[in-house]
């Protein structure tokens, strides 16, 4: 896969310039989807997985995902090893599911802003969406855009195509 990168103006209803966007895009041959393992349904409260994710991310953000210890990602989380095992696998599922859980957000982010209105209202709102998410959520999008290549390779074929639908909206 390549990188198409766009730079697209924005005009409002009159004509006027509002926004220049550069927009990247991740280019390839296309690959068949096999399915996303599920990142739990986001909680209402502080689960176990909600702490590990957490903690993965803080971990990973902190040293690089190569660096990065199943024993230090939980004892982050105040558990012992095995129990994180319980949880998951291993690192590299524990990655894919930081990417899984972060890509859904932002997804429900943008859903929420894009809708009604008009083009250049909606399309303010997604800016400051995308503002916002790199102010609120810096560790877990430092980590989306570092550490793809670390995802295993059919990870990263499952979340190519997701990545490319969340910045195609």
């Amino acid at each position: 896969p390549g990188l198409a990168v766009w730079e697209v103006a924005v005009q409002d209803d009159e004509g006027h310039a509002i926004a220049t966007l550069l927009l990247t895009f991740v280019i390839g041959a296309a690959a068949p989807e096999p399915p996303v393992p599920a990142a739990p349904e986001p909680a209402k409260e502080d689960t176990p997985f909600d702490r590990i994710l957490a903690a993965a991310t803080e971990v990973i953000a902190r040293k690089g995902f190569a660096q990065a210890t199943m024993r230090e990602i939980a004892e982050a989380t105040g558990m012992h090893a095995p129990t994180l095992y319980a949880h998951v696998k291993g690192k590299d599922e524990l990655l894919e599911h930081v990417y899984t859980q972060e890509m859904e957000r932002m997804a429900r982010d943008l859903e929420r802003v894009a809708t009604g209105a008009s083009a250049s209202e909606r399309i303010r709102r997604m800016m400051e969406a995308a503002l916002q998410v790199s102010d609120e959520r810096r560790r877990q999008v430092g980590i989306l855009n570092r550490e793809l290549k670390s995802l295993r390779p059919e990870a990263r074929i499952r979340m190519i195509p997701r990545y490319r639908a969340l910045v195609g909206r």
